[in-house]
């Protein structure tokens, strides 16, 4: 018989470190554990090989299981066993994973259970399953995102919260690069004019895939300062007129790359609609 798994996946406007906490701290697990029918919550230290017991309120175990696969803020994975039913035998793959992929401060979350085809009438437990998760993870994504609203605002979040404007320039950058290349395709070289537009293309491509690659590792860079711990700033000199004068001038070129970007835009999809 197939393997039987149920696959979900859900955007949330939230770091990874908040998504996993949404995941993994018992009092966060108590507001979505009632999609699974439980009134209580999700216990373990979270470490290689460590139990995992889902409880109800009065302490009872209904389901058990052990870390099997950990990545902090990355991937999870753990057994479920009800213990109210016979235990199946069970494969590497199998039980709950999380997947965790952040983006310019952004989250995809990716949830893997089973194998279900060990159980009998095994797809109509994956298929219940799937409308569960449907449930739960809504509910994930609004505790994660509240916690990330409730972060207290440091300078290092800041720099974080700011590298999606580094990943999405750079994706760009990507995007322009691949464009050209295809238009380089459609040269015919024993044209003197298409190879001096060819080697003119050429050597862009290269420029702006160097250019994105720059941009996703100052990305990946800022996000990673997320955690910078408090340092002490010296008020007089961040309340300098040159202070808000610098911001100001940030403000301004956001403005102005948000109005380029509008307006050649508007110019690119009507081409495309005229494609």
């Amino acid at each position: 018989m197939p393997k039987l798994f149920v696959e979900k996946s859900i955007e949330i406007n939230a770091h990874a470190h908040h998504v996993w906490n949404a995941l993994t701290q018992a009092e966060q697990t108590r507001q979505w554990i009632g999609g699974f029918g439980l009134d209580g919550e999700m216990v373990s230290d979270w470490q290689l090989n460590s139990a995992v017991l889902w409880k109800n309120n009065d302490g009872t175990i209904i389901v058990e299981g052990r870390v099997t696969a950990l990545e902090p803020e990355r991937l999870l994975r753990f057994t479920v066993f009800d213990v109210r039913s016979e235990k199946p035998p069970v494969t590497p793959e199998d039980g709950i994973t999380y997947q965790l992929s952040e983006n310019g401060g952004r989250t995809t979350l990716h949830i893997r259970q089973g194998d279900f085809s060990a159980m009998p009438d095994g797809e109509k437990f994956r298929d219940r399953s799937a409308q569960i998760w449907d449930r739960v993870l809504v509910k994930v994504k609004e505790i994660a995102e509240i916690l990330e609203m409730q972060a207290e605002p440091t300078c290092g979040k800041g720099v974080a919260l700011n590298s999606g404007m580094s990943q999405k320039v750079g994706n760009v950058m990507a995007a322009m690069a691949d464009m050209l290349a295809a238009h380089m395709t459609a040269l015919d070289l024993s044209d003197p004019a298409a190879k001096v537009e060819y080697d003119a293309y050429d050597s862009l491509v290269k420029k702006y895939r160097g250019i994105a690659a720059q941009l996703a590792a100052t990305a990946a860079e800022m996000n990673g300062y997320y955690s910078l711990p408090i340092a002490q700033h010296d008020m007089d000199v961040m309340s300098q007129p040159q202070m808000r004068d610098t911001f100001e001038k940030l403000v301004k070129e956001k403005q102005a790359l948000l109005d380029l970007l509008q307006k050649t835009t508007a110019e690119d999809q009507h081409m495309l609609d005229e494609w």
